[in-house]
């Protein structure tokens, strides 16, 4: 009877203590060992996250290369097609005409703030730009997504208003949906804070 009675308690013990890991979770530091049970709910939560970071994940593997591929192609015939009007015009162009085309561009603070800021929230990126009077450039450090900081390049380098020649494109991070940082520099730019007048 005695028998009975205490394997009839540890199996209400046992329930028990199952509907409690089930529902709140079981958390405890032994020393040595730190035992974490997650209750139903969050393991639920994380397979859910873990679904969509894989759906993610397939849809860049899917589509963002192949978009990325695409751009770069784009660009470089759209390289090769300036660069052949570039050595047209050299080629017929005055010395007039050629110290015109060389001089050193001239942008407003606050029109570069304003102008590569839409970029960067179109593209929800970070960055800092940091122009340098000696060498007549500016220094850009941007921040976000992979698929994110390229487009933020891809836009401000195909903005005819801004035509900037970026070059030194350095790319730090780890796999395409993870956070990546980039750095790049934009020369012949004279940064001014006020119009001229």
């Amino acid at each position: 009877m005695i028998k009975k009675l205490l394997y009839l308690v540890i199996i209400v013990f046992s329930v028990y203590g199952v509907y409690i890991c089930y529902t709140e979770g079981f958390e405890r530091n032994l020393g040595i060992v730190n035992i974490d049970i997650p209750n139903f709910e969050e393991v639920k939560d994380n397979k859910s996250q873990l679904d969509t970071d894989l759906t993610e994940l397939n849809t860049l593997n899917s589509t963002g290369i192949s978009s990325a591929i695409s751009k770069v192609e784009t660009e470089i015939q759209n390289y090769e097609a300036k660069k052949q009007e570039y050595d047209m015009l050299a080629l017929s162009a005055s010395r007039d005409e050629i110290a015109e085309a060389n001089k050193i561009e001239k942008y407003l603070l606050d029109y570069l703030w304003i102008r590569i800021g839409n970029y960067a929230s179109n593209n929800n990126v970070k960055f800092k730009m940091t122009p340098n009077e000696t060498e007549a450039s500016l220094t850009f450090d941007v921040t976000g997504a992979y698929i994110s900081v390229i487009n933020f390049i891809y836009d401000i380098e195909n903005d005819t208003e801004l035509n900037f020649g970026i070059s030194g494109i350095v790319l730090e991070g780890g796999s395409s949906s993870n956070v990546v940082k980039a750095n790049f520099k934009v020369y012949d730019v004279n940064v001014i804070t006020a119009p001229e007048q």
